[in-house]
């Protein structure tokens, strides 16, 4: 039986807590040096540990991931790090040395996906930088021609339909919510000339189960991942503008009528998104009285309008501000709603 003394197990413990410090100082020069005269690089294999912190670096650390694959260590993490942190540069490198794998096209597309949901917004033109190259430039260069297209299910005459982990439908909740909208769009329309006339994007998976078929599933569930994820109302914004905004208008108020009781309200719903969800509703509804030609009136309630000079004009804002709603700061389009209904009554 080997005994290891407790000086040598010291040693190895400090060897490995001297790679990781240079790692974590971005020291990659000097960490290339101390792996090749530590002589255990299995070590910092098996642990998987340095891997991630280097592969958290990018291309700086290329070197040491380098050897680090050579020895044996598992790459899908570089290609998960990389495309979680939108390094398209990274990417690219990886793949450059062959490290990618027949399903590697995949990690890339859910990690990216993924970050762009944890980053809430600042990562969108990353995270469609990263959709772009992987369907652009990578799917002949690196993955034969043939990648996401393969994992999206036929579909199913019987309507036993979308599986619920399907690829383009859970990357798209994962970008909605994280208000990456570009990358939202990207994958809502984007589409490519591909084998057996398959289009990439949500025109082959969602809107066969939406326009075609008049089935609102599809777009209930995007609805309801926006509400459980708390995600703020400019994604609900997004939605309206993409789809059937009655739809949408009309399905938040069946879960704020559902919910209005604080006592029974669904688990997911925090006081503060509460309020935020039933302001959105409200502005929304001003918005919709207002392009049908109703107005606000204490006495009576909703009644519809006269034509008076400067309704007119009034209607026209909410027109254009309906189309550039998705490029104002938080909480503008409320106010601006806000606003137009105010000079809307006085007008009366």
């Amino acid at each position: 039986m080997r005994v290891t003394s407790r000086r040598a197990t010291t040693m190895i413990h400090t060897r490995s807590q001297r790679a990781l410090k240079l790692a974590e100082e971005r020291k990659f020069d000097e960490l290339l040096e101390h792996l090749r005269a530590d002589g255990r690089l299995d070590t910092y294999v098996r642990d998987k540990t340095l891997l991630g912190v280097c592969a958290g670096a990018g291309t700086p650390a290329l070197d040491v991931i380098e050897l680090l694959v050579e020895r044996g260590a598992e790459p899908r993490i570089v290609f998960e790090t990389a495309a979680y942190n939108a390094d398209v540069e990274f990417l690219e490198a990886a793949c450059a040395r062959n490290w990618h794998g027949e399903h590697t096209h995949r990690v890339i597309f859910e990690a990216a996906a993924r970050g762009g949901s944890e980053y809430f917004g600042g990562t969108d033109s990353g995270v469609l930088n990263v959709f772009e190259w992987l369907t652009m430039v990578a799917r002949e260069k690196y993955f034969g021609g043939t990648m996401l297209q393969d994992s999206v299910p036929e579909r199913n005459p019987a309507r036993d339909t979308r599986r619920p982990k399907d690829l383009l439908l859970d990357a798209f909740k994962d970008v909605l919510v994280g208000e990456c909208f570009g990358a939202a769009d990207f994958l809502l329309n984007q589409q490519f000339q591909l084998p057996a006339g398959l289009g990439f994007g949500l025109a082959v998976v969602g809107r066969m189960h939406y326009i075609e078929d008049g089935d609102n599933s599809f777009l209930d569930d995007l609805i309801q991942h926006v509400l459980h994820e708390n995600a703020r109302t400019e994604c609900l914004n997004f939605l309206c503008a993409r789809f059937d905004e009655d739809h949408v208008v009309d399905t938040i108020d069946a879960y704020l009528q559902v919910n209005n009781d604080p006592d029974g309200r669904d688990y997911y719903w925090t006081d503060a998104y509460w309020d935020d969800v039933v302001r959105w509703y409200q502005a929304i509804e001003r918005a919709r009285d207002l392009r049908r030609g109703l107005q606000w009136n204490e006495e009576n309630g909703y009644v519809r309008s006269t034509n008076q000079p400067g309704k007119e004009h009034l209607m026209n804002a909410m027109a254009t501000l309906d189309t550039v709603k998705e490029r104002l700061p938080e909480g503008e389009y409320l106010k601006i709603v806000s606003d137009l209904q105010k000079a809307y009554n006085k007008g009366m």
